[in-house]
C-alpha cells in the first residue's frame, strides 16, 4: 500500500521505505508529543525527527556538510518503517504547502515575525505525521514576503529531507544501527554490523 498525498499516489515514498533516527537509542518514554513553539522557525518542539535512509539530502549528509556532528553521533540511532495504516502529509511542492487550508496556520502574538507558520498542534490531531521531500524543501525553502504564498512561513530553518513522526502507534519495524556480532573476531575485537 502507498502513502497518499492529498488523495494522489506518491509514487517516491511508500510504507515500505526505511527511516532513520540518529543521535539515541529508541526509547518511547522520551517521545513528546509536539506543540507549536519557534513559530519564526516553522518548527515544533516534540515529535520523533528522521531522514529517509535512501535520501539523497538526510541528516546524516546535512551534518557531514556542515560538521556539526562527530562520526561517532552516527553510530547510535535506530531505523524503522511506517505501518500500511500511517497517515502521512507529504509535502512534495509549493501547490502542497498553498493547498492546506488557513486553518492550519498560526501566528505566534509574541513573535516579531509577519508570516504565519505550519498549526503543528492541529495538523497533528488529522496526521500521523509530515514528510518534507527534498523538492518540497527546495521549493518552499525561502518564500520571502510574496503575496502568492499567502503569508506562509517557508522551510529555511529545516535542513534536509525530513520525516516528522506525530504518533508512534504509526511506525513499526524498529532495528538499532549498532548490532554487535555475537562473540569476539579473529583479532580478539567485537566486530560491528552498521546496518
Amino acid at each position: 500500500m502507498k502513502t497518499k498525498l492529498n488523495n494522489v499516489e506518491n509514487k517516491k515514498f511508500t510504507v515500505e521505505n526505511e527511516f532513520v533516527t540518529y543521535g539515541f537509542h529508541y526509547n518511547p518514554s522520551r517521545f513528546r508529543k509536539v506543540t507549536n513553539k519557534w513559530s519564526f522557525l516553522n518548527k515544533p518542539i516534540g515529535g520523533l525527527w528522521s531522514s529517509p535512509k535512501n535520501s539523497q539530502w538526510g541528516w546524516k549528509d546535512w551534518c557531514e556538510s556542515e560538521m556539526f556532528r562527530e562520526k561517532s553521533y552516527f553510530k547510535v540511532g535506530f531505523k524503522f518503517k511506517l505501518k500500511s495504516s500511517a497517515k502521512i502529509f507529504i509535502l512534495n511542492t509549493i501547490s502542497d504547502y498553498l493547498s492546506l487550508p488557513d486553518e492550519y496556520f498560526w501566528r505566534d502574538p509574541i513573535s516579531m515575525t509577519l508570516t504565519k507558520s505550519l498549526n503543528w498542534e492541529k495538523l497533528a490531531t488529522e496526521y500521523d505525521g509530515f514528510l518534507l521531500t527534498e523538492k518540497g524543501l527546495e521549493e518552499t525553502r525561502d518564500l520571502g514576503f510574496d503575496p502568492f504564498v499567502k503569508g506562509r512561513q517557508g522551510f529555511y530553518s529545516w535542513d534536509c529531507e525530513t520525516l516528522l513522526v506525530f504518533s508512534l502507534d504509526c511506525i513499526s519495524e524498529i532495528k538499532s544501527l549498532r548490532n554487535f556480532y555475537c562473540g569476539v573476531t579473529r583479532k580478539g575485537e567485537r566486530k560491528e554490523d552498521n546496518n
